[in-house]
């Protein structure tokens, strides 16, 4: 999610998984019946408390993620169809919620992040916003 013209982009910080330490998009996997809308909407209820409905698809992007889970290394070939999100306001946004893999929010610059910081699917979205 991008702060018209802010220059922000509101990215959550991973506790596990193949981006533990890293800040990455909101988001997450579909459940079973799960169409986009109801995913995306669940996700970010999940990771920043807010509701949206109006998305719009912004790129997709593969990667190949080497990691350690439970002393096994796992070699994971990860897909991500990354939307826009439309909202009327920033002011209900949580930035404190910690649920089982996001320990909070932030917005951050896309022109001063550190881009190693970032997962490979934020650095995406950061380097085609730096594009634009």
């Amino acid at each position: 999610m991008v702060q018209s013209g802010s220059g922000e982009l509101l990215l959550v910080e991973k506790t596990r998984g193949p981006y533990a330490g890293k800040l990455d998009l909101p988001g997450g996997k579909m459940e079973h019946g799960e169409n986009f809308n109801e995913s995306l909407s669940r996700e970010l209820m999940e990771e920043v408390g807010i509701r949206c409905g109006e998305f719009h698809f912004f790129n997709n992007m593969t990667t190949i993620v080497e990691f350690l889970d439970d002393g096994d290394n796992i070699s994971m070939h990860h897909v991500g169809l990354v939307y826009r999100a439309i909202i009327s306001s920033t002011k209900d946004i949580r930035l404190d919620i910690s649920d089982e893999d996001v320990g909070g929010a932030k917005w951050v610059n896309v022109n001063t992040v550190s881009m190693a910081s970032l997962s490979p699917f934020a650095k995406n979205v950061v380097n085609s916003l730096l594009e634009k």
